[in-house]
Order: structure tokens, then C-alpha cells, then sequence
């Protein structure tokens, strides 16, 4: 009836594989296929240039895939012995030059051709913060860096720290992400919303809840350049910000979200598909339609983690998170929409008209039930209402 299928185990005991959920591939701690992972929280995700998956955990350190071990290992960092602040990764690029750049509580590592160098804010004064939450790349090969206090600008070309109109203004805010639009940086806070900074200028215009976005600590961003729309995803839910009309969409928990806050975020085509607390969802551009994916079918854990978002260059989707990760291409996932389907019960029986319903004064009280979609909590039946109806006559 549901498709799924029951499978028995050779060592005893029964499971059950979701239909749709051999679309969906895991990187988790085992014994055997992966016995060297860490069993702790996935903060960060990208390939290097030869197609491996790097996996930055939030105490554990940096991770990568060796085609000639076929396991992944650690990525050894010989600071980390006397600074555990270097374990601790909180996020991953990789630039178009083939370097890996990974952000840390200790600093900033760039790794190439398995050799690495550190970059500190004690030794570079343009580095306002050894904590790095978020990179982005521009079209002229400049890094830009969200700093737990301020944001950095690095010449990929030159290979030196830069300095630009508007940073000092940022020094006392913390980053999370960010992005470039044009001559505009698009910057994510952790509780001041989102900064919109003109380059040239080095003026900037600030979204809170005050300008209509559902939260003002700020995950992630995505912004769609055909569209000119900014998807912004916070603890409250996803806010569609346009340039010239404003915020035209909020979406929260109550238009489908699995959780009202939103980690990651990232578009396949028509689609945004985003990373929650409570699970996977994905949100159609064009009408906002949430569609949320049941957690238990396939996934590494209901729970996702901010920062472990990330889409290769085929178009895969990755997303980390307490367990461990997942990937998938979305375009292999069938999205079913849920339209709820409301059932009433009065004492037992189905209501379907809209007749009126007589009760004898001496047998006046009416039991209710009322079984909502749940989801993706296991549907259950509810009582929600039980209350007597006395009819009076003789007045």
C-alpha cells in the first residue's frame, strides 16, 4: 500500500526501507565502511577538485575521502596539538584556484597539493577574527570572509589581505554568512539581521524584523539573480526579500517548515531546499509551497546542522548534521505535496454534509474528533473539542 519494504536481517530482527529512501546517500560513523568518523556533529561540507567530500566537524577536526584507502581520514594539523581551538571547524570552501579554505576557532587554514598555511588575526592586521563562519568568492577571485566579529577581504590573485570601504563598520557584529550582489555585500548576523553593504560607498542598509524578515539571528542566504530575490533563512523560518518590492514572502513552521528554524539553504531550478532542526523540506519559487520530507525515511537524523549545506558542480545537494550527512540529487526525489485533509467526527460518525444536527434535550452532548495531518509526526487521531450543546425550548 505504501510501497516500503520489510526486510529480514540474517542475525535476527526486521527493518524497513522507506520507499524513495535508496535516493538518498549517508556518510556516518561504522565499524566498517567509515570506522575512522568521528561521532559528533557535521558543521561543513565541500569536494576538493578531484571530486572527494571534506567534512569539517564542530569539535573533531577536518575529515576527507582518500580514493586510495577508500575511508576517510583525518586531515592532520600539527597546531592542534598545543590549540584544540584549530579542531574546531566551522566552515569549508573550495575556490576555483583548487584550494581548500577552512574556517576555525584558532584561524583560517588554506590547503593545496596537501600542504597547508595559517592565516591569524594576531599576524594580519585585515583579519578582524580568528572565528570564520562562512567564504564566498567573487568574479574577481577575491575571497570574502564572515568573521565572528567583522568580515575579511582576501586576493586570491595577490595573495594578500585587503582593505575596503565600510569594514571597520562590521568589526563589533558577528557573521554568519555572506554573500556578493553586484557592488553589494548581503551579510548575515547572528542576532542584528541583515546588513546590505554598497561597495562603493561603504554605506549600508539594515533588515530586521522591524523591515518584515521573520528573524534577526540569520543563518544562511541564497540569493536568486534571476529573480532579484534574497532567501533568507533564521530562527523564525524563510523570508523572501526583493530588492525593489521588499519582503514579498515569509514562511514559517505553519506553512509547512519542519521547525521554524532554518540552517541552510540551496536552489535546484524551481526549488529551495532547506536544512532544519527537524528535518528536510524544499519550497517551490514560484508559488512558496513547502513540501517537508519525513525524517525517518532515509535521512542520517530529524536534527541538521548550521553551516553543513552544500551543492557540487553536478548539481548534488549535501546536508550535515547530528549523525552525519546526507546527499542526493533532487531531481531523483518525488516531491508529493501533503494538502491536508480534514476529518470530523461527531459521536463516532463521519461528518460529509452540512446538515444541521438535532439533539434531544435530554441527550445534548456532542463528541468531536478531529484527525489533522501531523507531520512528519505519525498521523494520530485527536479529540479536540468535548462539550455539551443543552437546547432550551419554552422561551
Amino acid at each position: 500500500m505504501y510501497g516500503n519494504i520489510w526486510l529480514g536481517q540474517k542475525d535476527g530482527g526486521l527493518a524497513m526501507a522507506y520507499s524513495g529512501s535508496q535516493e538518498i546517500s549517508s556518510v556516518m560513523p561504522h565499524p566498517n565502511r567509515f570506522p575512522h568518523l568521528p561521532v559528533e556533529t557535521t558543521r561543513a561540507i565541500t569536494k576538493d577538485v578531484a571530486g572527494n567530500i571534506w567534512i569539517g566537524y564542530y569539535n573533531s577536526g577536518l575529515y576527507h575521502y582518500s580514493q586510495k584507502t577508500k575511508c576517510y581520514l583525518k586531515f592532520a594539523v600539527k597546531e592542534s596539538t598545543y590549540n584544540d581551538e584549530w579542531e574546531r571547524i566551522r566552515s569549508l570552501y573550495t575556490a576555483k584556484d583548487g584550494s581548500i579554505w577552512v574556517g576555525t576557532y584558532a584561524g583560517i587554514l588554506r590547503i593545496k597539493n596537501n600542504s597547508y598555511t595559517t592565516f591569524e588575526a594576531a599576524n594580519i592586521p585585515e583579519l578582524p577574527n580568528n572565528r570564520n563562519y562562512s567564504f564566498y568568492e567573487d568574479d574577481t577571485n577575491v575571497l570574502w570572509i564572515a568573521c565572528w566579529g567583522g568580515i575579511a577581504k582576501y586576493n586570491i590573485k595577490s595573495q594578500k589581505f585587503e582593505t575596503f570601504k565600510g569594514q571597520k563598520n562590521f568589526e563589533d557584529y558577528n557573521i554568519r554568512n555572506i554573500k556578493k550582489d553586484g557592488d553589494n555585500l548581503v551579510i548575515a548576523t547572528e542576532q542584528d539581521g541583515v546588513f546590505i553593504l554598497d561597495l562603493t560607498t561603504g554605506k549600508h542598509k539594515q533588515l530586521t524584523k522591524k523591515s518584515g524578515i521573520l528573524g534577526n539571528s540569520v543563518y544562511s542566504l541564497f540569493i536568486d539573480h534571476t529573480t532579484s530575490n534574497y532567501w533568507i533563512a533564521s530562527l523564525g523560518g524563510v523570508s523572501v526579500y526583493n530588492k525593489q518590492k521588499g519582503v514579498v514572502k515569509n514562511i514559517t513552521d505553519a506553512n509547512g517548515l519542519p521547525s521554524h528554524m532554518v540552517y541552510g539553504v540551496l536552489d535546484n531550478q524551481n526549488q529551495m531546499w532547506v536544512s532544519t532542526t527537524k528535518g528536510i523540506a524544499v519550497i517551490d519559487k514560484n508559488t512558496y509551497q513547502v513540501t517537508p520530507f519525513n525524517p525517518k525515511e532515509g535521512w542520517q537524523a530529524p536534527e541538521f546542522s548550521e553551516g553543513a549545506y552544500y551543492k557540487d558542480n553536478k548539481g548534488l545537494l549535501f546536508f550535515g548534521g547530528v549523525i552525519g550527512l546526507n546527499y542526493f540529487n533532487p531531481n531523483a526525489l518525488t516531491i508529493t505535496p501533503n494538502t491536508a485533509k480534514l476529518k470530523v467526527q461527531v459521536n463516532s460518525i463521519p461528518i460529509t454534509t452540512n446538515k444541521a444536527i438535532s439533539k434531544k434535550h435530554s441527550n445534548n452532548t456532542i463528541n468531536v474528533t478531529v484527525t489533522p495531518i501531523v507531520f512528519p509526526v505519525k498521523k494520530q487521531a485527536v479529540t479536540i473539542i468535548n462539550y455539551v450543546v443543552k437546547i432550551l425550548t419554552g422561551f
